[in-house]
């Protein structure tokens, strides 16, 4: 699914993964250069970005890289959380999910957003915490919320993160799905 066009302008670089497009005119297939969660995605100089072919192919090798990419970075990092705070989960899955930055199942998955990288890791640890939060109330209530606290510093400070985070999505990361010239 193309929620949005790639074009070479697309690039995010946080404290915990960055992503860019460069052209590459020694080399006529496209290739992939990633150190963890840093990615440099060249592209041969004759590749046309704007065919519809071409963003088919972006979008699923940019989901590719992005989930290998989070599994390195993201995944070590919520079992490093479950372990200081004394939680167990079963599984853990990368997604692309369309709305969401995390989720918890009553079976005790967790499932994180491929997307997280674009997020400084401050936001990425609140939101493996709220996830791991749900492991013991799935819900929104008190309880819930008193539980994040305890991971995040103290009362009131779960949702002062959340309204951060919003706050830098807003201003930070909605402007990255943005095409930065018409296709």
């Amino acid at each position: 699914m193309l929620r949005f066009p790639i074009t070479e302008g697309f690039a995010f670089a946080t404290d915990l993964a960055s992503f860019r497009f460069a052209r590459d005119a020694q080399h006529t297939h496209a290739h992939v250069s990633r150190n963890g969660a840093h990615i440099v995605f060249y592209l041969p100089a004759a590749f046309d970005m704007r065919q519809r072919t071409a963003q088919t192919w972006l979008h699923a090798a940019v989901r590719e890289q992005l989930r290998a990419a989070a599994r390195t970075a993201i995944v070590p990092r919520l079992a490093e959380l479950a372990r200081e705070h004394g939680y167990r989960y079963k599984r853990v899955f990368v997604k692309d999910l369309a709305s969401r930055w995390g989720s918890c199942s009553e079976l005790g998955n967790i499932n994180l957003n491929l997307w997280l990288l674009v997020l400084p890791s401050r936001y990425v640890d609140y939101v493996l915490k709220h996830e791991l939060a749900h492991l013991r109330e799935l819900n929104h209530g008190p309880r819930f919320w008193a539980e994040v606290d305890r991971m995040t510093g103290g009362a009131g400070t779960a949702k002062a993160l959340a309204r951060e985070k919003e706050r830098y999505v807003k201003e930070h990361v909605q402007p990255l799905f943005q095409p930065t010239r018409p296709l």
